[in-house]
């Protein structure tokens, strides 16, 4: 169904329309919405200047549809398997934690404010009294514990994969608990994030998975659930504040090529692409079709090179490795690679951690004739009497350089391979399955690897260069710096982000010195918006929950043509 505005009489009409539009379903599926208000059609200066049916505005009341590449295993917060992006968006929308990260990687309050103890071993958390779930009841303390209970119970999938089995979660009353921890740990506020799920429904940790809550989970986000979303193989929610559009529809596509195909024919307002989907993907577009949005993605794109084994002696010296970043131009790799989908970043953290400025790391520029120098320092040179590789004692400069068939790693990797060859360097790429990649990397086969890596919101890297991740941990170069695992460690358990930030500051000393790896680029993701969905836009959004926190101020211009043909 439509609505029509006439602009002589736009605010009469709004008021008709709206009370029109209160009355009527959205769709054909019996569902129960949340009880809000309609507000009217919250813009006009951003809508079309002229019509095919002269001053008359056409409004759908359809649900917005949304597509995404892939089905959840879940919409819970957690779960028992590795998460996607995908089921990381959806439960996004859905629950809301004690803490939030803003872009920028500050954690403020979500669903509770906190105080942390002098000895950092304690943190009190007090419930914002606006919190309610779906069904009506407001969120407690009892929520948080019966959560953080459930997550000690368990193994399972969560921000940071904290031990929850260390914490001892206190009720105080109805709004507070307390959380002690064995130790201080700054990271803990990552965790914190998780999703809280309802005390009253009867959940356990052995009947949370397959149940009907996780059919139709209730949460406290900003989404409410309305159907049994496995049974229908979609997900159908509305806004918990009041929206013109009142339903959001979301649908799961086997491939890229299968959302843009519905994208391009106007069965989808919004495509939520994985990141470094290429924009190409999307085709050409007339102006208006389409409006394309692009936010850093949770994901980084790096080289790691093996620090262990007399088999590493081609690039044991620091200086070598130093030389191969600076003979690599990154825009180029990115712009081959990627269709320019990426974003220039120095360092191992989030483009956006609040500690970068602190840690004044700068972007290296290539300089050729500099890792030449440094080569030739380090004794490796390129034979006068010929040749085209730098050699060392009659030992060529080459590498084995591996990745996986997964993503764009291997377009990845044979940029930067062309690149390092035409500077004098031999590079053998391997491409391999998820399996042989896996077996490489523990059989120590390789000398440089491209890989992705997952950025946290906290700027802990305890997990990825400590001594303790070279065994338990994604210390995938073996990098084993006593200096830098004591800096990491002990950023960890500081709370006070001056005092983190001047740990950091002597970890990236460390790192940048040695260089046992180094970010080519951090990962970009795209969200297409059909150009008939008007309103308030973010626009850089970090994620698909601030994509959608204006959707209260959407609205969806109907198809003018044929409206007009109809009449």
């Amino acid at each position: 169904m439509k609505f029509r505005i006439f602009l002589g009489i736009v605010c009469l009409a709004f008021v008709a329309g709206v009370l029109t539009y209160g009355s009527r379903h959205l769709s054909q599926r019996e569902v129960v919405a949340a009880p809000t208000a309609i507000p009217t059609p919250p813009v006009l200066d951003d809508l079309p200047d002229s019509f095919s049916c002269g001053d008359e505005i056409l409004f759908d009341d359809r649900p917005l549809v949304a597509g995404f590449v892939g089905r959840p295993a879940s919409l819970l917060p957690f779960s028992q398997s590795p998460r996607s992006q995908l089921e990381n968006d959806l439960s996004g929308l859905i629950f809301r934690g004690l803490v939030r990260f803003t872009p920028d990687g500050r954690p403020v309050p979500d669903l509770a404010s906190w105080q942390i103890s002098e000895d950092g071993l304690s943190i009190v958390f007090t419930l914002d009294q606006g919190g309610v779930w779906h069904d009506g009841t407001p969120v407690s303390a009892a929520d948080v514990a019966f959560t953080t209970n459930l997550l000690a119970s368990g193994t399972f999938n969560t921000p940071g994969n904290f031990p929850w089995n260390t914490v001892t979660t206190t009720v105080i009353d109805n709004a507070t608990v307390q959380m002690s921890l064995p130790i201080p740990f700054s990271p803990f506020l990552e965790a914190a994030t998780i999703g809280l799920l309802p005390a009253h429904v009867g959940l356990t940790a052995q009947n949370l998975f397959g149940s009907e809550f996780a059919s139709r989970p209730i949460g406290s986000g900003q989404f409410q659930v309305l159907n049994n979303w496995e049974a229908d193989g979609l997900v159908f929610m509305s806004p918990i504040q009041g929206s013109f559009v009142q339903n959001l529809e979301v649908r799961f596509y086997p491939s890229t090529d299968a959302l843009t195909t519905d994208l391009r024919s106007n069965q989808l307002d919004l495509a939520i692409y994985p990141a470094n989907t290429s924009i190409a993907t999307l085709g050409s577009f007339e102006l208006g079709q389409l409006n394309v949005y692009s936010s850093p993605a949770d994901q980084s794109t790096q080289i790691f090179f093996r620090m262990d084994g007399e088999e590493t002696e081609l690039i044991s010296d620091p200086a070598v490795r130093q030389a191969l970043r600076l003979m690599l131009d990154r825009q180029t790799v990115i712009d081959q690679s990627s269709d320019g989908q990426g974003l220039l970043v120095e360092g191992p953290w989030d483009l956006n951690s609040r500690f970068r400025n602190d840690i004044e790391l700068r972007l290296v520029k290539t300089d050729l004739d500099q890792a030449t120098a440094l080569l030739n320092e380090a004794g490796w040179v390129i034979p006068e009497e010929g040749g085209t590789l730098f050699q060392k004692e009659g030992v060529n400069l080459e590498i084995n350089m591996i990745t996986q068939n997964r993503s764009n790693q291997a377009e990845v990797a044979n940029a930067i391979a062309s690149q390092w060859r035409a500077s004098g360097v031999g590079v053998n790429v391997q491409v391999l399955s998820p399996a042989e990649y896996q077996a490489a990397i523990t059989n120590r086969s390789f000398d440089a690897t491209v890989q992705k890596v997952n950025l946290t919101a906290d700027p802990d890297l305890y997990d990825f260069w400590s001594q303790e991740a070279i065994v338990r941990g994604q210390n995938f170069s073996r990098w084993n710096n006593r200096s830098s695992s004591e800096a990491l460690e002990a950023g960890r358990q500081t709370w006070e982000d001056e005092l983190r930030s001047q740990f950091y500051k002597a970890f990236s000393t460390f790192y940048e010195r040695e260089l046992p790896a180094f970010t080519l680029y951090q990962d970009v993701r795209i969200f297409a918006m059909n150009g008939s969905v008007r309103g308030q836009m973010v626009g850089t959004p970090a994620d698909l929950t601030e994509l959608l926190s204006p959707f209260p101020q959407w609205v969806i211009l109907a198809d003018q043509t044929d409206q007009c043909d109809q009449n």
